[in-house]
């Protein structure tokens, strides 16, 4: 039985884009990882310097870290559920692409982004 190398190729591709999904979400994860840590520093650092440390009374970083880290595993969830999907579409041969999981997602970072500049911008002397 020879397959048709098109369908090939397409199965091909949707992997490398399941893989791309798994790569962001890595980052995401580790990237939240060091934001949740970076908050440890901070607290460390302000106790070693006492009253002389001049850090925010209130710090986000570690709410930041964590949504960061379940912002990833969204991610990988998703892009299983999309791979899944792209998959059966192939093979039944009417694979249509879809753009509002990359519009959901492109809001959602949006307006993480619209949030870290407002915590950060008072920061900023």
């Amino acid at each position: 039985m020879e397959q048709n190398p098109n369908r090939t190729r397409d199965h091909l591709a949707n992997e490398r884009t399941f893989l791309a999904w798994i790569r962001t979400a890595i980052a995401l994860m580790g990237f939240g990882f060091v934001i949740v840590k970076f908050a440890v520093f901070i607290r460390q650092a302000a106790l070693l310097l006492g009253e002389k440390a001049t850090v925010m009374p209130k710090s986000y970083s570690a709410q930041i870290g964590v949504g960061m880290v379940v912002f990833g595993a969204i991610a990988a969830a998703l892009g299983y559920v999309s791979y899944r999907n792209t998959a059966s579409k192939i093979e039944k041969g009417y694979y249509q692409p879809k753009t509002s999981v990359n519009l959901w997602i492109t809001i959602i970072i949006i307006i993480t982004s619209a949030v870290l500049i407002y915590f950060l911008l008072p920061n900023i002397r």
